[in-house]
């Protein structure tokens, strides 16, 4: 059965969302699912959290069924996020497997390492620990109410290249070329 409802202005609905988290280090997925049973509360989202605790798992994890969403930590032993991201583009790339946002979490913030995790095939950047403000905004977009389809793009990164808005970069990773640059 489906609910929708309105909360802060936002209409949700009673759809399930599916989270595949990945990190290595088990008390910051035990944060993030509350984070993720917050937002539940909060926002009427349905989001089911499946975790692994490195980049292999995670591959085998997403053969087995395909998040909605993947919160991907860069750095982690057997095999990191960098890598694991590259594997699933390929995967993608050769329709092996559906395409799904990927975001990275990392403590990392600097411009360098988000660059670094964009090329390697995430489209998003979440800074750790992760705040429920900005998976919320996340679980927004996974959900169609922010960023609009582009016709033929299939796994499209939005890279700040500096602090001003006029500074955007639409990539499309699939096609690895630029879009816009507005």
């Amino acid at each position: 059965m489906r609910s929708d409802r309105i909360i802060n202005g936002t209409q949700t609905t009673g759809e399930l969302i599916k989270l595949l988290a990945v990190d290595d280090f088990p008390f910051n997925l035990m944060a993030l699912e509350k984070t993720v049973k917050g937002l539940e509360r909060a926002h009427g989202y349905r989001i089911q959290v499946k975790c692994a605790y490195n980049g292999e798992e995670a591959l085998l994890k997403v053969k087995e069924e395909t998040p909605d969403l993947m919160l991907l930590d860069c750095e982690m032993p057997i095999l990191d996020g960098y890598e694991c991201a590259r594997r699933l583009v390929d995967a993608f790339d050769t329709k092996e497997i559906e395409t799904f946002p990927i975001a990275a979490m990392t403590a990392h913030e600097s411009d360098a390492e988000k660059n670094r995790c964009f090329m390697a095939g995430m489209n998003y950047f979440l800074s750790k620990p992760v705040r429920p403000d900005q998976l919320h905004q996340l679980v927004l977009q996974i959900l169609g109410r922010r960023l609009p389809a582009i016709p033929g793009v299939r796994n499209l990164c939005l890279l700040y290249t500096s602090d001003a808005a006029d500074d955007l970069l639409c990539v499309d990773l699939g096609g690895r070329r630029i879009i816009k640059k507005k």
